[in-house]
């Protein structure tokens, strides 16, 4: 996982930080000794926040961190579920650290494609935690 910050003058006084994912597979099984194809994927996945919003969230205890830390909800297994239609925003749960955090985000799309806007965030309760522990 390979973070980057670009500038975005759309963007007004949001930041857009992206996460660009790398899978690799091995060309050889080694136990077995066969050959198995290359698989390669990369994609890249941006967010949009309000930076005072993620430095509020980051100084509030019941919060403790910001959108910045939050991104790595999707460099791991996460809950995903559908929050509201109007506007269309998910739930994310899932670990920064070692600790299960919700995050509500929107996707939506500009001129450079989708990506996530970081509505909020918490730290998981124990109901969010058994949904995770269950589907995940």
């Amino acid at each position: 996982m390979t973070p980057y910050v670009s500038s975005n003058p759309e963007s007004g006084n949001r930041e857009i930080w992206g996460l660009e994912y790398r899978n690799i597979w091995p060309k050889w099984c080694d136990h077995a000794n066969l050959r198995a194809d290359l698989w390669y994927n990369s994609y890249t996945v941006r967010f949009d926040f309000d930076p005072r919003k993620s430095q509020r969230l980051r100084d509030n205890p019941r919060r403790g961190i910001g959108f910045e830390e939050a991104q790595a909800i999707f460099a791991r297994p996460y809950y995903l579920d559908q929050r509201s239609d109007l506007p269309e925003q998910y739930r994310a749960i899932g670990w920064v650290g070692e600790r299960l955090y919700s995050l509500i985000f929107e996707m939506r799309e500009d001129n450079e494609g989708e990506f996530y806007h970081l509505v909020t965030l918490w730290k998981s309760t124990r109901e969010e935690e058994e949904l995770y522990a269950e589907n995940t």
